[in-house]
């Protein structure tokens, strides 16, 4: 197989599941031989952790903007990169910049396969314009996804091959199941003993805190002897305003805020229930998946992709977003039935294992690369 050039562009300044997505895969095609770089804005969150990988990040391509002065000369900056560095595959992973990048790909004096990767929840645009560059200028679109790949199909008219599925995956070498680590749960105030739920999300109002602390006094009223462990950053909303939620609900006493941590998986050892309150987004649902890959037990509102990972009552319990009634009985069931919860959790990180290991996405995006690239290349020819 060859050994590809390729260029990830991936122009936001958040970290969110895009990014982690992003991140992921192009640190495993570098590990299996491949040249991979990384473009991203000067200022964006993901440009260290590109770093720290090993992986050689550009951050020169002015692609943010929609200043018609401006276009021919980043036209003519990214088709001259895409020629110096021998690109072969062009991997977009955000709409803005996609234009420029499906031209310059036609304009570089070599043949460079131009994939488009959608990781949003949000629909495309359907006009006549977007429909034209996803299906004839682009060499594949990848979706993390089957509710996004039928927006897709819906909204841009394509081709059900020209849309192909490939889910997000975690290290599952990375974030396994273990031992709690009880001096970063002493660290935190929690009793050795106590039982944490656990929530991981940006602190925004899609992600549903306001249900979840609701959700939590309902616990407490019934009688529960749980901590809650809210693990973020500031977003739409400030750490304070978080608590405030918590102090609302009757709750703060029992609720820890982390904003900054060093290491994911010591972070979820201290977890014995993991919960989603999204009420919308969650189109790769990195932390279901990092939640199942740690043998953490799920309850889960049904929103974005998390009805085609978590098996409901298998590896958790689906339940109706804004519900915090349903939540708290969910959570309830696992609280009064461990043997249960601890069945879940081992389900949830087999099924990761079969199907989302970071490998897996590894391997399946670079079978479509290779077979596009040997396509692209033949025809030039």
């Amino acid at each position: 197989m060859k050994n590809l050039n390729i260029l990830q562009v991936v122009n936001s300044p958040h970290w969110h599941a895009i990014s982690s997505y992003a991140l992921g895969l192009s640190k495993g095609l570098k590990d299996r031989g491949h040249k991979v770089i990384m473009a991203t804005l000067s200022h964006s969150l993901l440009l260290e952790r590109a770093i720290a990988e090993g992986l050689e990040v550009i951050t020169n391509l002015r692609l943010n903007h929609y200043n018609p002065f401006y276009f021919f000369t980043d036209l003519k900056r990214m088709t001259r990169l895409l020629e110096e560095e021998e690109i072969d595959v062009l991997n977009v992973h955000e709409s803005r910049g996609f234009v420029i990048s499906c031209l310059a790909a036609k304009l570089a004096r070599r043949p460079v396969v131009l994939i488009r990767t959608r990781g949003t929840f949000m629909a495309p645009k359907g006009y006549l314009i977007n429909r034209y560059i996803h299906n004839s200028l682009a060499d594949k679109v990848i979706v993390a996804s089957q509710f996004m790949r039928q927006m897709c199909l819906r909204h841009l008219k394509g081709k059900k091959s020209h849309y192909l599925l490939i889910y997000g995956g975690v290290d599952t070498e990375y974030l396994k199941p273990c031992q709690p680590d009880v001096g970063l749960k002493q660290s935190l105030g929690i009793e050795k003993d106590a039982v944490v739920i656990g929530i991981i999300a940006r602190f925004d109002p899609v992600k549903g805190h306001k249900y979840f602390f609701e959700a939590a006094g309902r616990l407490k009223k019934l009688g529960a002897k749980v901590n809650f462990l809210a693990i973020g950053y500031e977003a739409e909303f400030s750490g304070q305003q978080l608590l405030a939620m918590a102090e609302d609900c009757g709750v703060k006493k029992e609720t820890v805020m982390v904003k900054e941590w060093s290491a994911l998986p010591g972070m979820l050892s201290v977890v014995d229930i993991g919960i989603i309150s999204s009420i919308g987004s969650e189109a790769n649902s990195r932390a279901l998946l990092e939640y199942m890959a740690c043998g953490k037990p799920v309850v889960s509102t049904a929103v974005g992709v998390i009805p085609e990972i978590l098996k409901n009552e298998v590896t958790g319990y689906l339940i109706p977003p804004e519900n915090p009634e349903a939540m708290a009985s969910a959570l309830m069931k696992l609280l009064q039935n461990p043997m249960k919860a601890k069945e879940m959790g081992s389900s949830g990180r087999k099924i990761v294992e079969e199907r989302f290991s970071q490998e897996n996405l590894v391997l399946q995006t670079e079978k479509i690369y290779t077979k596009e690239w040997e396509k692209k290349w033949k025809d030039f020819r």
